[in-house]
């Protein structure tokens, strides 16, 4: 059942022949910040459906950024997972993290962003009435084209689609890298360093993290301590010949002399976690077990 907000009761619609209908848009967008460690936040933009501004909750639903149409929803009763298509013909004014939304998409800024959609029943002169939230999801796929984007969100019931049990016989660790499991310390596998020269994903950089042997920073991360990007994290493809490798680029690119935390990587093999970690006590894999296909 959807509970509507404020003063939306079907009492309310019987009695007034006259209201308009707006979908709102919350659109929840990943961030990240270095305290003591790497962590997780989200920053809110919103967005009404119409051709104007619609306020609720405290919060102004901008109408003139973007056009937003969407397809029918069906929804059923279980763990079946619901789809939306979104389609969003963007303005220039249109800002993600501060980088233009098309530009965004392509920079996998709406990776892991989370959508939803509340259906506003409003009076004549634009105040809202109530709200009824129709769906909550998150970014399964974003396509950008020539006049707008194209978005999937898929319902949070698609994060139940993991593997059970939980554990598995694999070679391969299966703690992830300075959990509590795995036990050790981010702070102690950490280095700071500057920026060098940057083009694209690659990075020359100096300092401390510089001396690390090749492969050392290789499936580890980065995140900028200063510059335009400033908090943003980004995890490392490979560290090789002195080149810093990102698996993707920022939504507003480091220059010259901009500061950063470079952390440690792990292939998760029990020969790395015991030459590199000092950690095999907590290793969490198997790799004594042999394949299915070895012979007995």
């Amino acid at each position: 059942m959807k509970t509507p907000t404020g003063s939306l009761t079907s009492a309310y619609l019987l009695a007034h022949s006259q209201f308009i209908v707006v979908d709102l848009y919350t659109l929840s967008v990943v961030n990240t910040a270095w305290a003591s460690g790497l962590s997780v936040t989200y920053t809110n933009y919103y967005y009404s459906g119409s051709d104007y501004d619609v306020v609720n909750g405290g919060h102004t639903f901008k109408g003139n950024d973007a056009i937003f149409s969407r397809d029918g929803l069906k929804q059923t009763i279980g763990l079946e997972v619901a789809t939306m298509n979104i389609t969003i013909n963007a303005t220039a004014s249109m800002l993600v993290l501060g980088v233009p939304f098309m530009q965004a998409i392509t920079q996998g800024v709406l990776d892991g962003a989370l959508v939803k959609v509340d259906r506003a029943f409003l009076n004549t002169d634009h105040s809202v009435i109530g709200t009824v939230n129709w769906f909550t999801g998150h970014v399964a796929k974003a396509s950008p084209s020539r006049n707008g984007a194209s978005i999937t969100i898929n319902s949070l019931t698609d994060l139940l689609n993991v593997n059970v049990p939980r554990n598995v016989y694999q070679s391969a660790c299966q703690n992830s890298l300075y959990d509590g499991a795995c036990t050790l310390s981010r702070s102690s596998y950490s280095v700071a360093g500057t920026v060098s020269t940057i083009t694209g994903t690659s990075l020359t950089i100096s300092g401390a993290a510089a001396s690390q042997s090749a492969g050392y920073w290789t499936q580890g991360g980065i995140i900028f301590t200063s510059g335009a990007a400033n908090g943003e994290a980004r995890t490392v493809k490979s560290w090789v010949g002195g080149v810093l490798t990102l698996l993707s680029p920022f939504p507003t690119s480091p220059a010259s002399g901009d500061t950063f935390m470079l952390y440690a990587g792990c292939d998760k093999q029990y020969a790395t976690c015991q030459a590199k970690f000092s950690n095999s006590d907590n290793f969490k894999g198997q790799p004594f077990v042999p394949p299915p296909e070895t012979a007995v």
